[in-house]
């Protein structure tokens, strides 16, 4: 049974989007939503939150500021909070700083204080600079497929494998799913999980961590997944709808 009121987080990730639109239904339904009840949130670890506003903006996306979410500015946040005042040398595809600029964090390439890892798109000159360095690397664990980062059972060809490997002993995960209960999307957004439903359309360990704590679980099959894939997965969702359409006319919207 899903809570009264509840508060939607929705990954951009489940949600069908083309290079300029979203799904018809899907838009419809968000439309029926309270604005301040709905959440995106991205597993893109190389956009800033103003980034990915403008992008969910642009399509017509109803959302507020406040209601969205990186794991770049949840990490960077979560150091603040740590060290107050610190320097990063980012690596990064989009060159995206916005996140560390909205929270006054300094870029520095010759002697940071951390160095943020936000993509696996890694060029042979910035793993040099790491080699040089003797500071602490951090990473999101959503720079892995299955976030579970456990690369000894992992045959993917992954650049984060290779650094795990090579700088085991100053690599720092903050956002392990193990570790939501003192670190999460619930404490920066003042939610809280018993009151929300998460909705996605791949089930993967960090939602069923969300699960977890309280909340519901909602999974949509539009993403290729059918119902025999979650009936032999080892998932157990709170519902399971074909797509948005259908889950709108499950909660009356």
């Amino acid at each position: 049974m899903l809570p009264e009121q509840p508060y939607f987080i929705f990954y951009i990730e489940s949600i069908t989007l083309s290079d300029k639109n979203i799904d018809p239904s899907t838009l419809s339904f968000l439309n029926k939503l309270s604005l301040n009840n709905c959440y995106f949130f991205t597993h893109n670890c190389d956009i800033s939150r103003n980034t990915f506003y403008n992008k969910l903006a642009s399509r017509n996306i109803p959302c507020t500021y406040s209601n969205v979410m990186t794991p770049s500015y949840l990490i960077t946040n979560y150091y603040k909070d740590i060290y107050r005042d610190f320097s990063v040398y980012p690596i990064s595809n989009s060159d995206d700083f916005q996140d560390l600029d909205t929270l006054g964090i300094n870029i520095d390439y010759i002697n940071p204080t951390l160095i943020f890892i936000k993509t696996k798109k890694i060029k042979e000159s910035s793993l040099k600079s790491i080699s040089k360095t003797h500071c602490p690397i951090v990473l999101s664990s959503n720079l892995c497929i299955n976030r579970s980062l456990n690369c000894e059972k992992c045959s993917t060809v992954c650049i984060i494998k290779q650094i795990k490997s090579k700088f085991k002993e100053r690599i720092i995960i903050p956002d392990m799913p193990y570790t939501y209960n003192s670190h999460n999307l619930f404490k920066q957004l003042n939610i809280q999980p018993k009151s929300t439903v998460v909705v996605t359309n791949l089930l993967r360990d960090d939602y069923i961590q969300y699960q977890r704590m309280g909340c519901r679980l909602i999974l949509t099959l539009n993403n290729g997944t059918t119902f025999d894939h979650y009936l032999n997965s080892a998932y157990d969702a709170d519902l399971v709808v074909d797509n948005f359409k259908n889950l709108a006319t499950f909660l009356n919207k």
